[in-house]
């Protein structure tokens, strides 16, 4: 937690992951999403703000060897941890059948294993898509995302 000043009190509620494999560049990233503390406690609004912590742009072959080392230096270069993560956001597709397959299975297994959700998203602005979840209660359980297999 962060206090700023005595009127503001900002709270680190969530660590986000997003990938996108959809596409010959993979792309994975790290988000922080920020809250208003004093807006919280006396209100039920609530102010959510996205800081990107990281981003990690590769070549998505072989995505299957890379995506995991991938994910392990980015938590690594931001001093976090696998199971500092909240939540994974996923993209769903449409795109490459190999590379959606790869990340879906990869978010999978470890919102499985962490017992976070893995949240699908068509958008292809992934901070977009992280800002609208962010600001949402995200779901308590893990579910599996499953691929839309074509292209854009």
């Amino acid at each position: 937690m962060l206090k700023i000043g005595d009127n503001l009190m900002i709270i680190v509620e969530k660590i986000i992951l997003a990938i996108d494999t959809r596409d010959n560049l993979a792309k994975i990233f790290l988000f922080q999403s920020l809250v208003n503390g004093r807006e919280k406690t006396i209100s039920a609004g609530r102010r959510t703000a996205i800081r990107q912590l990281a981003e990690r742009t590769f070549p998505s072959k072989p995505i299957s060897q890379t995506l995991l080392l991938a994910i392990d230096k980015l938590l690594k270069n931001q001093k976090a941890k696998i199971t500092d993560l909240k939540a994974i956001v996923v993209s769903q597709g449409p795109g490459s059948y190999t590379g959606l397959r790869v990340g879906i299975s990869v978010a999978n297994a470890l919102g499985f294993t962490l017992q976070i959700p893995v949240i699908p998203t068509k958008e292809k602005d992934l901070k977009k898509a992280v800002s609208k979840i962010a600001s949402q209660n995200l779901p308590q359980k893990f579910t599996p995302v499953f691929p839309i297999y074509g292209r854009h």
